[in-house]
């Protein structure tokens, strides 16, 4: 009888997964700093929420 490998028992599955999860970190990290530097700090538009006036 044949057993197949799991997902996680495969390193092929496991070298892109990290790529993956590391890629996943850095953009969950980025974006709260790109939303707060760029749009509650940045030029003033239309009717920004952030902005106190």
């Amino acid at each position: 009888m044949i057993r197949y490998r799991t997902f996680f028992e495969d390193t092929r599955n496991i070298a892109w997964f990290s790529v993956a999860m590391v890629l996943l970190a850095v953009i969950a990290a980025v974006t709260p700093y790109v939303m707060v530097k760029y749009v509650c700090e940045g030029p003033a538009l239309c009717k920004n929420p952030c902005r106190q006036r």
